[in-house]
């Protein structure tokens, strides 16, 4: 009877680290995830072609150690559409780190009309963001493993000024960025380890009875 535990341990053990050894793709899960928005401006926009720039910044005025994530245009009541970060792109490295290196840093979001460059700038501390309304008590996603970083524009519509006897450029840009990646991969790896443990002095007892 012990033998055969013992096999079962090894058995739920072998599976645990084939699990462990899946592609990314199947294993990732959303780490968190923040819609961002610009809902209201200071400028007059004249027309509908903008740059839009997310940073990693460790201040909002004087930045020190700022991190360019994206960079890309944006039109004014265009088609919805996303930009990603994977493992092996530009700057990957470098924002997966920052977003798990267990600092409040800034995100910093900065849409700039092309023409003019007159801009509008919105922030948000790490440790607002989460999947479940942020509430979450961690500075970011300290001991994760990032395999996917995504900055989806859901909807962009803007009223230039002068338009329909409009005095200022009423806007509505709302964006979702998400993180997935493994939370915790270290549980996983214990959780092998100790079966293994378990069922290897499970198997040697037997054999010596």
């Amino acid at each position: 009877m012990i033998r055969s535990i013992a096999a079962r341990l090894l058995a739920a053990c072998a599976c645990l680290a084939a699990a462990s050894v899946q592609p990314d793709e199947a294993r990732a899960d959303v780490l968190f995830q923040k819609t961002l928005q610009v809902n209201r401006s200071v400028n007059i926009f004249t027309t509908s072609q903008f740059g839009l720039k997310f940073f990693l910044d460790d201040s909002f005025v004087a930045p020190t150690q700022s991190l360019q994530a994206f960079n890309f245009g944006v039109t004014a009541g265009g088609a919805p559409f996303s930009a990603t970060l994977l493992p092996g792109d530009p700057n990957f490295d470098a924002v997966a780190a920052r977003i798990t290196d267990a600092n409040d840093d800034l995100i910093r979001l900065v849409l700039s009309e092309t023409s003019t460059g007159r801009s509008e700038l919105r922030g948000w501390f790490e440790s607002g963001f989460s999947v479940d309304g942020g509430t979450r008590s961690l500075a970011d996603l300290a001991g994760a493993v990032v395999d996917r970083i995504e900055l989806k524009m859901e909807q962009f519509t803007l009223i230039p000024a002068g338009a329909a006897g409009a005095g200022a450029s009423p806007v509505d840009l709302r964006l979702t960025f998400t993180v997935s990646g493994i939370p915790e991969p270290q549980s996983l790896s214990l959780a092998v380890f100790g079966l293994a443990t378990l069922g290897w002095g499970a198997y040697t007892k037997a054999r010596r009875r």
